[in-house]
């Protein structure tokens, strides 16, 4: 059985878990995903992209427990990894 391709049947998940390390020390008090790019975050711009792809469903991935945006019309699941490993 076929499936059509439409925005119905896509999802995205952002992997925001990280700590950042080697971006110190800009990111010594803010998270990676929300540092500022231009007037946006890096996470908005993200998000910016997948919703222009009509992606509606978006999983962010975090370790960072203050990492939450509110966005309206857009379905956001967040997923708090509260133990890392270093690889």
């Amino acid at each position: 059985m076929k499936m059509a391709i439409n925005s119905n049947n896509f999802r995205a998940i952002i992997l925001a878990a990280s700590y950042g390390r080697r971006m110190r020390p800009l990111t010594n008090h803010t998270h990676k995903a929300l540092l500022q790019y231009g007037e946006k975050t890096v996470l908005q711009r993200i998000i910016d992209a997948l919703l222009y792809a009509h992606i509606d469903c978006i999983t962010i991935v975090t370790g960072y427990p203050k990492l939450r945006i509110k966005l309206e019309d857009i379905y956001l699941n967040y997923w708090h990894l509260s133990n890392q490993s270093s690889f």
